[in-house]
């Protein structure tokens, strides 16, 4: 190692241990009990990387991974039938047995070069495996979610990213100003087939599909580090796209064409001011604002026992309204005490402001009558949104560190 090239490698071993969840019915005897089993796996990697500096102007680096996945029981693996899904058999793996192993390696670069004192260019390339997923259910009230590991009918998703970008200073170099785009393929994501219902199932490789993806965007950003009056502020325009290939109709979702992902807002803007007023007051203002998650509109009703039940047929097809919420906060800091071993600081904060009730979800139900807005002979089910946090909320918190 010199002044021009630097280096470092290790080893990592992570553990994941999973509890899918139980259902106890308690004095019920119409519900019967669920205990799943809990999934356990780990993963060893090694790794390396490479700075070098080539010349005054250029920085190139260079780093690799392997990671080796194992999982292990106990676990029941099952096997179903192509046509049916029905189980057709199964094999139990004993506690700490192999049960499925995935080797994969994760080369990565990086491209630093300088133009004049204050512009620089950089590109990017990564290569990522994920063997922890979380597959995600919105159409219900509260969305509902759950981890998996990957296992012998779960591979782990796998994306290659690249990134380009060009940063440069203005005003004496007093105000940064970086531009940056950056597109992600990737395979293997985890989301629900049509009509699934993955709550407590069992075998959930029956309820879920792998699908393709892929994502890109761009974001302009400006950043004042310095001054009495400093901050940042960014703008991001992206996409994030699902899409099966499934050739079963049934399992297709939007007839296997691109639809946006849970994660798809296009338009994102983030912004903090602060004002230190003396070294003893700062006053911050955080401002966010995006285009709302995308959710599943029911396409079409029909009427069960008297019951309108929606059907769903596309996936995400809609979005919530924008959401957008300002916060407020006062940092009072104190100076070294001579009599204390600590200085501390108080923190006032106001969050959402304006009381914006930005939309957590939207589901549907039946109507209950006309001041539910069932004026109409049977009105189809009513569309509802749901928002968590819809008025200010204050917060104090105070905090001091040892010298």
């Amino acid at each position: 190692m010199n002044d021009k090239v630097d280096y470092y490698g290790g080893v990592q071993v992570n553990k994941y241990t999973i509890q899918p969840g139980n259902l106890d019915p308690g004095n019920g005897n119409s519900i019967l009990p669920v205990d799943l089993a809990q999934e356990n796996s780990y993963v060893f990697s090694g790794y390396g990387n490479l700075n070098w500096l080539l010349g005054e102007r250029f920085k190139f680096s260079a780093g690799l991974r392997f990671n080796h996945f194992v999982f292990v029981g106990p676990y029941t693996q099952a096997f179903f039938d192509d046509i049916t899904g029905e189980i057709v058999g199964s094999t139990f793996f004993e506690k700490g047995a192999g049960v499925k192993t995935y080797n994969n390696l994760e080369p990565r670069l990086g491209l630093n070069f300088k133009i004049g004192e204050v512009t620089s260019l950089k590109a990017s390339y990564a290569r990522l495996n994920q063997y922890l997923q979380n597959v995600y259910n919105s159409t219900t009230p509260l969305p509902t979610s759950r981890w998996k590991t990957s296992d012998p009918n779960i591979v782990p998703q796998s994306s290659d990213a690249y990134g380009f970008g060009i940063y440069t200073g203005v005003a004496d170099n007093t105000i940064e100003l970086g531009l940056e785009g950056y597109y992600r393929t990737s395979d293997n994501n985890l989301t629900y087939k049509p009509g699934a219902n993955f709550f407590l199932q069992e075998y959930l490789e029956r309820d879920i599909v792998q699908a393709e993806g892929k994502a890109y965007g761009v974001e302009l950003s400006f950043r004042k580090p310095k001054g009495k009056f400093n901050g940042w502020f960014n703008y991001t325009w992206s996409r994030s796209l699902l899409k099966s290939e499934n050739e079963k109709l049934a399992d297709r979702i939007n007839n296997n064409d691109w639809f946006a992902s849970d994660f798809d807002r296009p338009h994102v803007f983030n912004g903090t001011v602060n004002f230190e007023g003396d070294p003893y007051n700062t006053w911050s203002f955080n401002f966010t604002a995006q285009t709302g998650r995308p959710y599943t509109v029911a396409n079409s009703v029909f009427k069960i026992e008297d019951l309108d039940v929606p059907i769903f047929l596309e996936r995400n097809n809609a979005g919530l309204r924008p959401y957008h919420r300002l916060d407020f906060s006062w940092k009072v800091s104190y100076g070294k005490n001579p009599n204390r071993k600590w200085k501390g600081d108080w923190i006032f904060t106001i969050y959402n402001v304006y009381g914006r009730k930005n939309p957590y979800n939207v589901y549907y139900t039946q109507r209950q009558g006309a001041e539910d807005g069932n004026i109409f002979l049977n009105s189809p089910p009513g569309s509802y949104e749901l928002s968590v946090l819809n008025s200010p909320l204050l917060a104090l918190t105070y905090n001091f560190v040892f010298d």
